[in-house]
């Protein structure tokens, strides 16, 4: 249950967070959180190893959990995770 609400609070500010450019964020390489005070500049995605504990990437990796498809290498986000397959809905 933890687990899911962490999850779910992650996938929020991501969403809020998702079109915020400025000052205070975290270079590609950085230590980022994927909140308000630790984010990723530009088009950089935080790639999360813990809760709140990450670093700045390009995009992410097959396999790992994703928002949206741009966060994705492949540009596919399927249900949560980062696939090379489509969406079937």
């Amino acid at each position: 249950m933890l687990k899911a609400s962490v999850f779910f609070i992650t996938i929020i500010l991501t969403i809020l967070l998702e079109n915020s450019h400025g000052k205070g964020c975290r270079a590609l390489g950085e230590k980022c959180s994927k909140t308000v005070f630790d984010r990723c500049c530009g088009d950089t995605v935080c790639h999360l190893s813990s809760p709140f504990h990450g670093k700045c990437v390009k995009c992410l990796k097959e396999g790992t959990l994703c928002v949206s498809d741009k966060n994705c290498c492949s540009h596919k986000c399927n249900i949560g995770k980062c696939t090379k397959e489509k969406h079937h809905y």
